[in-house]
């Protein structure tokens, strides 16, 4: 039995670069036929120079070995380039000396990310490579169909302990979208909250852990039957379901890759490639619908949305998520006239971020609180966490040298993902899901908010790599590989022998778990 490969997918740097140029030549286009507004110089470059890195290098990569670098390019270009390309008379508050800077900050971004990415000379470890398709054995199969299980009941306990907690009905919790419950306690905190913080982010993601394991069980080379089948689809939809529930659009895209992947890649076994494009394009116009409907309604009951369906138009709340540009604006304003430069305290979050504040009292916050700062907001008052992103945040570190340093940190830490993907075999049932939620936490990064969009990532991917890790980790693979005879080609005997003369043959075993035709000791070439 041959292994296939489960992704059928054209090159994602291709297709984002070919985007990149289309949204160009729209402003151009527009520019010069209708006398609109000349789209911003800086970020036009910009924009350009990341189109042609994704076009002219790295192409003998494979598809998955560019999730994480298309995630990060994608992720510059819609919240640094969008907005100055297509909406330039937004920035006309921004002083011409502003405006410039931003401009090559967005550019040596760009740059500094590329060197970071190639720049690298570590050496990936070889794996060994599996000839045969992964088969389950009873036990494995058990394990995983007790996590589906497990995974969605961890979930639900976080919002029973909250509701508990608040003293509100458990109905309400989940139809209310990033706001107080009505009728909650002024002040609580739930069972699992304090020391025991990280233990409910944990539970709170276990709805990846069952979308990963139903997601395995769907594409692995066991089929299940329907009723097993719907089971496995019900978890998925549970994931994507409390991910839109929970009101955070970075927390939707995540929760939204493993359905996603897992009907393309049951689609490529049919090998028509309509239907696998019919199902990108149907989950593509899913997602813009979902997010403008959860844009909409969050922040109450959706039960109670008054709206009218116009108010789901994505293009209604873009601003508020895509233009990050006009935060940057603020951060070289304020660094360092109003706000000395941090000299690298920025990274303490980052790094020590996962102990929690009540074991730490005195935690550095990340530095969007600064933005909370210039607001007019305090710690204790303040609407929420203000995305300044990565370039940014490198600004206010060590002005345009931050800039490139916290780039190219960026574009080595991308590059040792991609790798590692990469490594995967082709058969790999995860390989896209993890792919993909590993470029969709690339993007959010460059939006951040770094230490927070990093947890945030870290908190969605943790459940589902470790599963991966465990099943098919190459020191200890919970798989087992199905028996393949491997027959090279002959070697040729001269003179030629006669069927009497060659006598039997026996197998000589392969370390890769297959075999090849051995000729008997007499007819041995010495």
């Amino acid at each position: 039995m041959k292994s296939e490969p489960l992704l059928a997918l054209p090159s994602p740097s291709n297709v984002l670069a070919i985007s990149i140029f289309g949204v160009i030549a729209y402003a151009l286009f527009r520019f010069a036929l209708f006398s609109g507004e000349a789209p911003m110089l800086l970020p036009l470059i910009g924009a350009a120079c990341s189109g042609s890195l994704l076009l002219l290098v790295g192409g003998r990569r494979t598809i998955t070995q560019s999730f994480m670098r298309c995630g990060f390019h994608l992720g510059a270009f819609a919240f640094f380039m969008l907005y100055p390309i297509l909406s330039p008379g937004d920035a006309e508050q921004v002083t011409p000396a502003i405006k410039e800077l931003v401009g090559w900050a967005i550019l040596l971004t760009v740059v500094g990310f590329e060197c970071g990415y190639w720049g690298t000379r570590l050496k990936t470890p070889e794996r060994p490579h599996r000839v045969s398709l992964f088969v389950y054995t009873p036990k494995q199969r058990r394990l995983l169909v007790v996590l589906v299980y497990f995974g969605i009941v961890a979930w639900f306990l976080t919002i029973l302990d909250y509701a508990a907690s608040a003293g509100v009905s458990v109905v309400d919790v989940l139809f209310t979208m990033r706001a107080p419950v009505e009728g909650q306690r002024q002040e609580f905190a739930t069972t699992l909250s304090g020391p025991f913080l990280i233990v409910q982010r944990i539970l709170a993601g276990g709805t990846f852990l069952a979308a990963t394991a139903a997601s395995v069980l769907l594409t692995g080379p066991e089929r299940p039957t329907r009723i097993l089948a719907f089971k496995y689809w019900v978890a998925l939809l549970v994931c994507a379901g409390a991910g839109f529930l929970g009101g955070s659009r970075a927390m939707f895209l995540f929760s939204f890759a493993p359905i996603l992947s897992t009907g393309w890649i049951m689609l490529s076994r049919s090998n028509v490639q309509s239907a696998r494009f019919a199902w990108a394009a149907s989950a593509f116009f899913l997602l813009v619908a979902s997010w403008g409907a959860m844009s909409a309604m969050r922040g109450g009951d959706i039960r109670n949305y008054n709206g009218t369906i116009e108010s789901f138009a994505p293009e209604l709340h873009a601003r508020g998520a895509l233009d990050i540009y006009s935060q940057m604006n603020v951060v070289v304003q304020a660094f360092p006239e109003l706000i000395p430069y941090q000299r690298g305290l920025s990274l303490v979050p980052l790094a020590l971020g996962w102990v929690p504040r009540a074991v730490w009292p005195g935690k550095p916050y990340p530095f969007s609180l600064y933005m909370n700062f210039l607001n007019g907001e305090t710690v204790e008052n303040r609407a929420a966490s203000i995305a300044v992103g990565l370039p940014g945040e490198g600004y206010g570190n060590f002005g345009m040298v931050g800039v490139f340093l916290w780039a190219a940190l960026m574009g080595f830490a991308c590059r040792r993902g991609d790798d590692y993907i990469g490594g995967f075999h082709p058969a790999h049932p995860l390989r896209l899901q993890i792919g993909g939620m590993a470029g969709i936490w690339a993007g959010l990064i460059v939006r951040g908010g770094v230490p927070e969009m990093f947890y945030m990532g870290l908190g969605a991917m943790l459940l589902p790599l470790g599963l991966t890790i465990y099943l098919f980790g190459s020191e200890r693979p919970m798989f087992a590989r199905a028996p393949q005879v491997v027959s090279p080609a002959p070697t040729p005997v001269w003179p030629p022998l006669s069927l009497a003369q060659r006598g039997p043959a026996s197998l000589q075993q392969l370390p890769g778990g297959g075999a090849r035709v051995q000729p008997p000791p007499h007819l041995e070439r010495r």
